[in-house]
């Protein structure tokens, strides 16, 4: 597997859970 490409998906991972963990944080405050 290409490392760039493993490099993007975990990105875009992070990019989703940090996205999430903010809406999640706008909900409750």
């Amino acid at each position: 597997m290409d490392l760039r490409a493993r490099f993007g998906c975990l990105e875009s991972v992070l990019d989703t859970t940090s996205s999430f963990s903010e809406g999640l944080r706008a909900q409750v405050l």
